[in-house]
């Protein structure tokens, strides 16, 4: 279930490394994403910052005009592809985690940041969409 619901959150081309980019924007979700709504935790934001140093970094969906990060994803960074093995929830609650975030770019530049990961029984699912890159 979690790789189907992996799938539906984004399509793109993967591309550029870099530092840290901080983002305006909003999560969004298809219908079919929504439909898993009772097993899986749809984050609701309006910025990303996304950090990729070499190797472990990680991607902080916040709600900018509620002054909140919402959650952050950590893990391991493989070019655009981040494998995930930690979670910080809006609630303080942390710890190890399972499950991958992947930045889709457009033009060279980012369109879509997607991660879905588990973390003790529970799934968590991010898809941030930036403005006018034809999303």
């Amino acid at each position: 279930m979690l790789a189907a619901i992996s799938l539906l959150l984004a399509a793109g081309t993967a591309g550029v490394t870099g530092a840290e980019e901080q983002l305006q924007g909003r999560c969004r979700y298809s219908a079919a994403v929504q439909a898993h709504r009772e097993d899986t935790v749809l984050v609701t934001c309006d910025a990303v910052t996304i950090d990729k140093p070499a190797g472990t970094g990680g991607i902080v969906f916040s709600q900018d005009n509620w002054d909140v990060v919402m959650i952050r994803f950590r893990g391991e960074w493989t070019g655009d592809r981040m494998a995930v093995s930690h979670l910080v929830l809006r609630n303080g609650i942390d710890g190890p985690a399972k499950g991958t975030c992947e930045v889709f770019r457009r033009e060279g530049r980012v369109s879509t940041v997607s991660c879905l990961a588990t973390m003790a029984g529970r799934a968590y699912a991010a898809n941030f969409e930036t403005p006018g890159i034809g999303n």
